[in-house]
């Protein structure tokens, strides 16, 4: 069934914008977003291990208060993110005017060196968590007929839980609306591999999974207040209100597929009384 709203998407399908020409991971063209799916029962600690989210070796004081030759310049990706975001919000309500949208959000790439602007209408955010729950309740069902389904039961109804909206910004009906690449990140991680030992050396794997969890944290760490600081400014400018805004509406961002949105700010309260 086609969208009223976005054509070219349907349920089976979502095409994805071209990338921006300067996005690239490694010397390759970064791939285009795709959407996420939810990690395994047990899997959710060590995929979050491997992106970085977990502490990193607070002993070392090197890789907490360094001096990087290739710090990246967060000003300017501040600036540059603002300016895209802006740009992005005047674009969309041209091209949709009549899209009454619920949600805002940043989706940073798990390479960092881009972040994607998404935005989501209310008749998408309702029909992802219908179909959501659906999948959900039948899930439950099948996991908890085992004997042994207590094994999993906080993991399967505390983390797969009911929204009453899209999940993650990867379920949005724009979710990759906009791409922004950012200069110098992907160059970044060269200083946190300076140092190690050589490959052949038996403490090389343990050097390397402690270098790419403190780059990791670091990264995370600074690209959330980026975030942060972009929403705030976009609402105290009055951006965001370009908008046709849902009752409620709701801003914030997801890290690489690693869980629900985190929701910064919400606007638009319906009236209580």
């Amino acid at each position: 069934m086609s969208n009223p709203i976005n054509p070219a998407k349907t349920s089976q399908h979502r095409p994805n914008k071209a990338l921006h020409p300067t996005a690239y991971s490694f010397g390759f063209p970064v791939v285009p977003r795709s959407k996420p799916s939810l990690p395994a029962a047990g899997e959710l600690g060590r995929s979050a291990a491997a992106r970085g989210f977990d502490l990193c070796d607070n002993k070392n004081t090197s890789m907490n208060n360094p001096p990087y030759p290739h710090e990246p310049n967060w000003a300017e990706a501040e600036k540059l993110l603002y300016s895209k975001s802006c740009e992005a919000i005047s674009r969309f309500v041209i091209e949709y005017p009549n899209a009454l949208c619920s949600s805002f959000g940043f989706y940073l790439q798990p390479d960092y060196t881009s972040a994607f602007i998404a935005f989501d209408t209310l008749k998408n955010a309702i029909e992802s968590a219908k179909q959501s729950e659906e999948r959900e309740i039948k899930k439950r069902v099948e996991q908890f007929a085992s004997d042994f389904a207590w094994q999993n039961a906080e993991f399967n109804l505390t983390f797969r839980q009911s929204y009453a909206h899209s999940r993650n910004t990867g379920d949005f009906e724009f979710f990759d609306y906009e791409q922004v690449a950012f200069d110098g990140w992907e160059e970044f991680f060269a200083d946190f591999e300076a140092g190690l030992p050589s490959k052949d050396d038996p403490a090389y794997d343990a050097e390397e999974t402690r270098a790419c969890k403190a780059y990791g944290k670091y990264m995370n760490g600074h690209a959330l207040l980026i975030f942060w600081k972009v929403i705030e400014k976009l609402i105290a400018e009055r951006e965001i209100y370009k908008l046709n805004l849902a009752s409620p509406f709701r801003l914030g961002f997801d890290f690489h597929d690693a869980g629900p949105m985190v929701v910064f700010r919400i606007l638009n309260w319906p009236e209580t009384d």
